[in-house]
């Protein structure tokens, strides 16, 4: 246990205490000791500034999630940011796409089989939706104005905090991109999955259209997830087309969602 808890410090790990050494320092000295060679001071820095709602700190606090190696630090730097707010939005929608490579790349081959919200792999999104539904305004215009990108990753911010805040204001931006996106394998996959999150009469019938037509499998599987999360009747047609779907991984969507 001892060398578990030195591990996590050595990765920035603090308490509440370890705070208070810090707490009668200005917002710039804070913001300089973001850059401290130490990672628990890092931490310290970002969590106060934070806790201040220090706008002037965004641009700082950005640059430590796109480049911090330890995690713990990391992780205060994206709590920062998310208390800030509205201020650190157009700094965090300049991030998208940009920190590590864990992004999606390409549509997978296997559907998602819980029923919560899928976990966004953007290091950036992660922050932008604890800002919450407040963020939507900005990010449907970051879906109007940015490149492809970072509207893969506008996707997923957006269909997450609708999903938890069940506001669905958005639902019209992302039918519009998902007609805009015909050839576009991968943007769709992805609005498939957030449109799980906008029950109307008008997203279910696309879905149901998906289910029907689509020759990309993990897109039938994952129109049908969506579909079956709306807490609505699944039409008897469409079940008997999914009946009919003979790939194994439409099936076994199928024996999840549909019992």
């Amino acid at each position: 246990m001892k060398g578990q808890s030195t591990a996590r410090k050595q990765r920035g790990e603090i308490t509440t205490c370890d705070l208070e050494p810090f707490r009668h320092l200005t917002d710039g000295e804070l913001i300089f000791r973001l850059d401290d060679p130490h990672p628990r001071t890092r931490a310290a820095a970002a969590r106060l500034l934070g806790d201040r709602r220090c706008a002037e700190a965004v641009n700082a606090l950005c640059e430590r999630l796109r480049t911090e190696k330890a995690l713990y630090a990391r992780l205060a730097d994206g709590e920062s940011l998310a208390a800030i707010g509205l201020p650190a939005l157009p700094a965090l929608i300049s991030l998208l796409g940009k920190i590590g490579n864990n992004q999606y790349h390409a549509v997978p081959e296997t559907g998602f089989y819980k029923k919560s919200y899928p976990l966004p792999r953007d290091l950036a999104v992660r922050v932008i939706i604890r800002v919450g539904e407040r963020a939507l305004p900005s990010l449907e215009e970051a879906i109007r104005q940015g490149d492809r990108a970072v509207r893969l990753e506008l996707v997923d911010a957006i269909g997450h905090i609708a999903f938890t805040s069940k506001n669905t204001r958005s639902e019209e931006i992302l039918l519009d991109l998902y007609n805009e996106s015909a050839g576009d394998d991968l943007m769709r996959w992805k609005l498939v999955r957030a449109f799980q999150s906008f029950p109307s009469a008008e997203v279910r019938e696309l879905l149901e259209e998906i289910i029907s037509t689509e020759s990309v499998t993990v897109m039938r599987c994952d129109a049908l997830r969506s579909l079956s999360l709306h807490n609505q009747r699944v039409p008897e047609d469409t079940i008997a087309i999914i009946n009919r779907d003979t790939h194994p991984e439409v099936q076994k969507a199928a024996g999840f969602f549909l019992k």
